[in-house]
């Protein structure tokens, strides 16, 4: 056998082991029959189509420019250049790739179809119809055209149209990628959860191994408040990678809502024990020793998340209050000030830091940000409770009068009247 007949026995093998999901077994063998032949723009193009089936977008681009080298007029290796770029974000190059297939080919539908997505990453919707409508007079009945523009009306928030776009695509073609499950989420986002369960359900039926919609359909069941259902799922997934951190983490959370801390402390435990710096693992771990009634391990946790500087204002508020109510004033002050910083108009934030400086003994301070919560919501009852003790501890029965009453009036009203404050005042 001469070496040109070993590179065209390798790429048959790498067409064999692509059809069976074996894409790193089929990339071995193109790379190989292309380092015997390196003029062959199929094989390169055909390393491309694996690296995008293994994701790996920015090397199937460089294995695309190697086919269009040989092959420069050739619209689909121009359109998948383009439908690479889109995914690595690189949109302007995206959009050359798909005008010179245009001009090329003006009647090639795949390069204005693809587009669509292309400009609904960028935000130009406008283009986005358009580069639909372009595309169904050359091919009316074309699903990737009416799944790629659902995802526009999906990002502007028409749910209704896109799910009528889906059902379209589902129409034409009922084994479209991802289309169950893209409906499926289009309904949760509209809050019909029942109806979202049902295309989860077939989604999976399409693609049982799809972890990332198996935690998407597991968050789904929690929302509607089937925590059971929800762990099943996150075990199926902790079945098929043991490692999925974000299958403990939403465990943990089930567990949590679910009043078991236990449960939810161990799923937090086995997450530090592989990443300590997991997004907010401290914070949750607090919470769990509070209903375990641990509060000094609970401090503990805190103030570890608090040493890892969140960014996010409202984990940044929870973490404020749980400092506070754990008596640690000062780290709950430099948290609510980081939220001051990104929204200073706060009310809650002022509030809380008007009850960090009032435990630091800094009067002033504490007075300042309780009359500024009040001034962005004059119904905060804690702000006013705040300058209560404020004002009796300078002797200001006025003011503290006013507050007083301020006090009782929430404390009795309807937003306040299953609370404990109300039961204080009874």
């Amino acid at each position: 056998m001469n070496d040109w007949s070993e590179a065209e026995g390798r790429v048959e093998r790498a067409y064999t082991l692509y059809e069976f999901g074996k894409w790193a077994e089929a990339l071995r063998e193109l790379r190989a029959a292309v380092q015997i032949n390196p003029y062959n723009a199929d094989w390169y193009y055909n390393m491309g189509l694996t690296l995008d089936a293994m994701n790996k977008y920015d090397e199937a681009v460089t294995a695309y420019q190697q086919a269009l080298s040989l092959c420069p007029d050739d619209v689909e290796t121009l359109t998948s250049l383009g439908v690479d770029c889109t995914q690595l974000q690189q949109f302007d190059r995206a959009l050359a790739y798909f005008e010179r297939a245009q001009q090329i080919d003006p009647d090639f539908e795949p390069c204005y179809c693809y587009r669509i997505i292309t400009y609904c990453r960028m935000e130009q919707h406008d283009q986005a119809e358009q580069m639909f409508y372009l595309a169904r007079q050359i091919k009316d009945k074309c699903p990737a055209c009416y799944f790629n523009i659902g995802e526009s009306l999906f990002t502007r928030g028409q749910y209704d149209r896109a799910i009528a776009c889906w059902s379209q695509t589902l129409e034409l073609d009922p084994d479209y990628p991802q289309t169950h499950s893209r409906v499926a989420q289009t309904y949760w986002a509209k809050g019909e959860l029942a109806t979202a369960a049902d295309y989860y359900r077939l989604a999976l039926q399409d693609d049982p191994g799809d972890i990332n919609m198996m935690l998407d359909y597991g968050s789904m069941l929690m929302e509607a408040s089937r925590l059971d259902k929800a762990a099943e799922k996150f075990n199926f997934v902790l079945e098929l990678d043991p490692h999925n951190l974000s299958a403990r983490s939403y465990l943990a959370d089930a567990a949590f809502l679910s009043n078991q801390p236990n449960r939810a402390l161990r799923a937090l435990n086995e997450i530090i024990a592989d990443d300590p710096e997991y997004p907010l693992v401290h914070l949750r771990l607090a919470k769990c020793y509070i209903m375990l009634g641990q509060p000094h391990l609970a401090r503990q946790h805190f103030l570890a998340e608090y040493a890892d500087c969140p960014t996010d204002p409202r984990v940044l508020l929870n973490l404020g209050n749980s400092l506070l109510a754990l008596r640690a004033p000062k780290e709950a002050a430099v948290c609510l000030e980081r939220i001051l910083d990104v929204s200073p108009d706060s009310a809650f934030a002022h509030q809380a830091l008007g009850r960090a400086y009032s435990k630091l003994g800094l009067l002033e301070k504490s007075a300042f940000h309780s009359h500024r919560a009040l001034e962005l919501d004059p119904n905060l009852l804690v702000a006013h409770w705040n300058l209560l003790l404020l004002a009796c501890r300078r002797f200001k029965l006025g003011r503290a009068f006013r507050h007083f009453w301020a006090v009782m009036r929430l404390a009795l009203s309807r937003k306040y009247r299953s609370g404990f404050v109300r039961r204080f005042f009874q």
